[in-house]
């Protein structure tokens, strides 16, 4: 059992995730008349709401919070490039560098969770303007979060950076705290979804980081006195 010891926290994180998710189809759930569907958490969704509401910026975020999240596909983007050019300039798959197949992987394991709530309709968006939408758990914040984390993370460590320069990492980790408090708080001022779905993503995405972080150390943390061919030629 030790040598799993390493998944104990994501798998703690998805185990809340499930318990929550449950509770949000079981917990104060309240008809809503207007959009003919249930919704749990009633009551704190609905204070939640008007707090929102009285904010009176539901427009200004959106655009925001959709930028932040075209800003962590763009990233994807570059590191998909940097696959492909190793994979050219080495004439190998075998010769990519292996941490971009546990990024690539994460990306195909990130979109199959955004489908997979597609099917299983937990909540419907509080925005019946464009008809009933699926909005549990917020795609913007899991899927844009999750991207920032792994993306930042994987770049930090393929830098391989000395002891001397270890304080970039802390101003990236802390950058992208920040970016992705700063996805969750437009998101939730768009009015687009309801506490619980931002809630739940927040979950998903610390059990998604949390496990990916868990393999990445696992596997392919670089220690100091070696030296790892993880450049981009």
């Amino acid at each position: 059992m030790k040598k799993y010891l390493y998944l104990l926290v994501p798998t703690i994180f998805l185990l809340i995730f499930i318990v929550f998710t449950i509770m949000v189809k079981t917990v104060d759930v309240h008809y809503e008349a207007i959009g003919n569907f249930k919704i749990g958490f009633h009551h704190f969704n609905y204070e939640v709401g008007e707090w929102v509401v009285r904010q009176n910026r539901m427009s200004s975020t959106k655009k925001i919070s959709d930028l932040l999240l075209y800003v962590g596909i763009g990233i994807s983007g570059i590191f998909a490039l940097i696959g492909i050019y190793q994979w050219i300039r080495r004439k190998s798959l075998l010769k990519v560098d292996y941490r971009l197949y546990l990024l690539a992987a994460t990306y195909v394991f990130i979109a199959i969770a955004y489908l997979l709530f597609e099917i299983i309709k937990v909540n419907y968006s509080p925005d019946l303007t464009e008809g009933l939408k699926c909005s549990y758990p917020s795609s913007h914040v899991f899927i844009g979060c999750s991207l920032f984390i792994v993306n930042i993370y994987t770049a930090l460590e393929m830098l391989n950076l000395d002891e001397d320069k270890s304080w970039l990492k802390y101003i990236g980790y802390l950058a992208t705290a920040l970016i992705c408090v700063g996805i969750i708080y437009t998101r939730l001022l768009t009015l687009k979804h309801w506490a619980t779905d931002i809630i739940g993503a927040i979950l998903l995405i610390l059990f998604i980081s949390s496990l990916y972080i868990a393999l990445f150390n696992k596997f392919f943390k670089v220690k100091k006195e070696e030296q790892v061919d993880g450049g981009i030629e």
